[in-house]
């Protein structure tokens, strides 16, 4: 079983539709799949409600007691594990940290967002590993290549001694659609650009996971 948290110390970096586009993505490609909701705001935990699928399954849980879940779901034969993190409470983010295989930081190419995301990358080498961040909700790129604030962010995060992946989710009017219906992008426009970028990310997520046996 892999274990992938999703964590940022600010909140509206995106953390909970990573978790909510890649679990069933995962599942899509036939895998046994389990959503951990340890965000007391419940986004996560609503958005499951509204698709009234069952699936993948979703568990809320604390931070403290997010290891024990984890253990059951390593016994139970899961292949993904997959946490929601809330922001701004370190202790809780951590317990998830260190349970994981791969820490997923997303990232807005914004001042308030670029400002903060050292603590959380301090946090996550803190407990011994190498976080991937993954620029989110970014402006469509132009003819010339990728915008600007796109490749300060990459640069700014590479300087901080950390990954960037190299796709980017541009920020898309699909996404929000399809959520606010307890859809993915992939269910709600499949062909659509969104789909491809989610699609991409997990290819690489799949890759990292790979690279980290």
């Amino acid at each position: 079983m892999k274990v992938i948290t999703f964590a940022a110390q600010k909140g509206g970096a995106g953390k909970t539709a990573f978790a909510q586009h890649l679990s069933v993505l995962a599942e899509t490609g036939g895998a046994n799949v389990l959503l951990i909701d340890t965000d007391p705001q419940g986004s996560l935990n609503a958005w499951y409600q509204l698709r009234g699928s069952g699936t993948p399954i979703l568990i809320k849980s604390t931070g403290k007691d997010l290891r024990r879940f984890v253990d059951r779901a390593r016994k139970d034969r899961v292949d993904y594990c997959l946490v929601d993190t809330p922001p701004h409470a370190q202790q809780s983010i951590l317990d998830a940290i260190v349970v994981s295989d791969l820490v997923v930081v997303p990232l807005r190419p914004a001042f308030s967002d670029l400002n903060a995301i050292p603590a959380t990358l301090e946090l996550a080498q803190s407990a011994g590993k190498a976080p991937l961040v993954v620029i989110n909700q970014a402006p469509v790129a132009s003819a010339w290549g990728e915008p600007a604030q796109v490749s300060q962010a990459r640069e700014l995060i590479t300087g901080l001694g950390s990954k960037v992946a190299q796709t980017v989710i541009v920020m898309r009017v699909a996404i929000q659609h399809a959520l606010a219906g307890g859809q993915t992008a992939g269910e709600f426009e499949p062909s659509g650009k969104a789909a491809a970028e989610i699609a991409a990310l997990w290819a690489e997520i799949k890759t990292e996971l790979e690279t980290e046996k």
